[in-house]
């Protein structure tokens, strides 16, 4: 799959285009709040991450593929571990 194709909210070829045909998302928009890593975000060389699934107080989960098993999962990180990441 080709990563540069994929619509950070579905997980779907959105083709060539900022927009996805499917779903309406927009490439470029920024995260809802100053925690949330910005989509196309990767981790481990291996996670792509995606949207936002949930936040709280704990931490926030993310939609994400998998580039080495190429497939979507899901992916939590707590507050402490977005504090590492941030720095």
């Amino acid at each position: 799959m080709n990563t540069e194709r994929l619509c950070m909210v579905c997980l779907e070829d959105k083709g060539d285009s900022t927009l996805c045909s499917l779903c309406g998302w927009e490439e470029g928009k920024v995260p809802e709040s100053p925690l949330q890593l910005p989509p196309r975000t990767i981790l481990n060389n291996q996670y792509l991450l995606g949207r936002v699934l949930g936040q709280g107080g704990f931490g926030i989960t993310y939609l994400a593929w998998d580039m080495k098993l190429d497939r979507e999962i899901c992916i939590g990180s707590t507050a402490m571990e977005l504090r590492k990441v941030r720095r």
